[in-house]
C-alpha cells in the first residue's frame, strides 16, 4: 500500500523528491512498485540478507563517520530484483549498551547455574 500512495503522490505533484520511509515500506512488492522512484528506507533486520549481511561484515569495511561515535559500512544488495545500496551504520554507545547487557545476562546465568549446583550438591549429600 505505501508504494501505490507514494506513486499516486508523485505523479499528482510532479516533484523530483527522495521519499523516506521505515522498515515497513521495504516488501519485495513494495520495492518493485518503486523501481522509478528515488527513496530511502531502514531494511528490516529480520530479512535474511540483513542477517547474513550484519553477521559476516568485516570489521575493515567500517569508514569513521563525521558524526563522532559512528562508523559506517557500504554494500551492494539486490533485493525483490531491484538494485541497492545499503548502509551498515555501527554506534560506539550501542556497542557499549549491548556489551553491558550481555555481561548482565551472563553474570545471571551464572549465578542461576551455581545455585543449581549447589542445589544438586545438596541433595547428594542426602
Amino acid at each position: 500500500m505505501f508504494a501505490t500512495i507514494i506513486a499516486d503522490f508523485k505523479r499528482q505533484w510532479q516533484i523530483d523528491a527522495l521519499f523516506v520511509a521505515d522498515a515497513a515500506l521495504y516488501t519485495e512488492e513494495n520495492l518493485q512498485q518503486m523501481k522509478h522512484l528515488r527513496w530511502v528506507s531502514r531494511v528490516p533486520v529480520t530479512l535474511t540478507a540483513a542477517k547474513m549481511l550484519l553477521d559476516n561484515m568485516p570489521q575493515e569495511a567500517f569508514n569513521q563517520s563525521l558524526m563522532s561515535g559512528y562508523r559506517i559500512a557500504p554494500s551492494c544488495s539486490e533485493y525483490g530484483g531491484v538494485q541497492q545500496r545499503w548502509f551498515v551504520f555501527e554506534s560506539q554507545a550501542r556497542k557499549d549498551a549491548d556489551l553491558k547487557q550481555l555481561e548482565k545476562r551472563l553474570t545471571q546465568q551464572l549465578l542461576k547455574a551455581q545455585s543449581e549446583l549447589r542445589q544438586l550438591s545438596g541433595a547428594e549429600k542426602s
